[in-house]
């Protein structure tokens, strides 16, 4: 952001309010409860087509037990109308169910606190070490599968075939249902506090896969037939509601393929598969801080753009009237 000229030297604050395995049910409890009230500029939402649909519908959790960090608020419909379901408030040990996830059995959150262990992880994770456990797994896996490749990626082509296709069941459909109203409702929230909205569409692994031929297979295994399935669906509802919408996976596949490089998955762990790795997140952040930038830039020669700015007790007026609006939401959805 620091070439955008739109902020004409401004420095500007960015405040992070991800959260690890957050649905958009849960991120848009936290615009209510605590993002909106820094009078943001410009709230940007980002949507992972990679586990985001089914994250928001309680019905598909058991899809991938080891990936739901235990209890927590979904959102359904009533009467037309969004409403939040607060009954995970009454299940035990919901604490314990998340730390449980992030860190396995009770011997291993005990060895966390000792820097030998931190040590060996690391180890574990970098330099030759890294080197031979990637070749003890290739050889474990194909003496196993009978195919190193095919079993890397069976769970990956099992979750795109489920998130990268059009709902398949009653379950999906209302999934989708549910997650398209709930980054509306914040889109909504976001420009009713007077800030711009920008609904960011991460890649999937698969989908930035490099090299045509080789990710044709990869989709083809899987049972996808168009990989920006969600991309499309979320571009038309950003249409249809009037905000505005980053894909990325187009121009993340795009940019892999000219100049073959995978921006998901580790070199110490599978290439090309999980997250996005140190060169996708460049690429990827100078994409939104570029849309960013854009958003924020002046009106080009219109009537809008001539006519006087709101004095300041007008913007505080609207600011003070948004919070209290969102201050009612919150305490209506307090989970």
């Amino acid at each position: 952001m620091q070439h955008c000229t739109s902020l004409d030297g401004r420095a500007p604050e960015v405040i992070n309010f991800g959260v690890m395995g957050y649905g958009t049910a849960q991120e848009l409890l936290m615009l209510r409860r605590q993002a909106i009230r820094y009078s943001p500029d410009v709230v940007v939402l980002a949507f992972f087509p990679g586990n985001d649909v089914y994250d928001n519908w309680p019905p598909l959790q058991s899809l991938f037990p080891a990936e739901s960090l235990g209890p927590r608020p979904f959102f359904y419909y009533q009467d037309g109308r969004l409403q939040v379901d607060k009954s995970f408030r009454s299940a035990p040990h919901s604490l314990e169910v998340s730390e449980r996830a992030v860190y396995g059995s009770r011997l291993r959150r005990l060895l966390w606190h000792f820097r030998i262990w931190q040590l060996l992880y690391h180890l574990h994770y970098s330099g030759p070490l890294a080197a031979v456990w990637i070749a003890a797994r290739t050889i474990e896996k194909a003496w196993t599968s009978g195919g190193a490749l095919s079993d890397r990626f069976a769970n990956v082509e099992r979750s795109d075939r489920l998130v990268l296709n059009p709902p398949s069941g009653k379950a999906w459909r209302d999934a989708w249902r549910v997650t398209e109203g709930l980054v509306s409702e914040t889109a909504d929230e976001a420009q009713e506090a007077h800030a711009r909205f920008l609904l960011v569409v991460l890649s999937e692994s698969l989908q930035a896969y490099p090299g045509r031929a080789a990710r044709e297979a990869l989709l083809r295994n899987a049972g996808v037939k168009d990989p920006f399935y969600p991309n499309k669906r979320l571009a038309a509802l950003a249409r249809s509601r009037g905000f505005a919408v980053l894909s990325l996976g187009e121009p993340l596949q795009k940019y892999a393929d000219e100049h073959k490089v995978f921006l998901h998955g580790f070199a110490n762990v599978v290439a090309g598969v999980g997250h996005l790795n140190e060169a996708g997140h460049e690429i990827t952040g100078d994409m939104i801080a570029e849309r960013i930038c854009a958003m924020v830039a002046p009106p080009r020669s219109t009537a809008a753009s001539r006519a006087p700015a709101a004095p300041p007790e007008t913007w505080r007026r609207r600011r003070d009237e948004s919070l209290t609006r969102a201050t009612e939401r919150r305490r209506s959805s307090d989970p």
